[in-house]
């Protein structure tokens, strides 16, 4: 997610398909037999998560350290972490 305030940048949360499907199950209550795809459902829930922890991220920084920064919506990429770590930072402007 694109960061936007006194901080700016983005949040991403890296985790493997195998573990994503699993934290999905959880979150959703499925069983763990599912088929491992990454259905619109699994993708949702995995969208909500990383919602989640961004936000509770930023509130612990704006409570510890006074800054305020808003999140644009979350955006599910899929793909080897590498990639979609440039992807994400290319897409936020780039690290400097």
């Amino acid at each position: 997610m694109q960061l936007f305030g006194d901080l700016t940048g983005c949040t991403l949360l890296l985790i493997e398909d195998a573990r994503a499907v699993a934290l999905s199950n959880v979150l959703l209550g499925r069983e763990s037999d599912t088929d491992g795809e990454l259905d619109e459902m699994v993708q949702s829930s995995l969208s909500e998560a990383g919602n989640i922890v961004a936000a509770a991220y930023l509130n612990a920084l704006s409570s510890n350290d006074g800054y305020g920064a808003v999140t644009l919506d979350p955006h599910l990429r899929t793909g080897r972490c590498w990639r979609v770590a440039e992807r994400g930072i290319a897409r936020s402007g780039g690290c400097e």
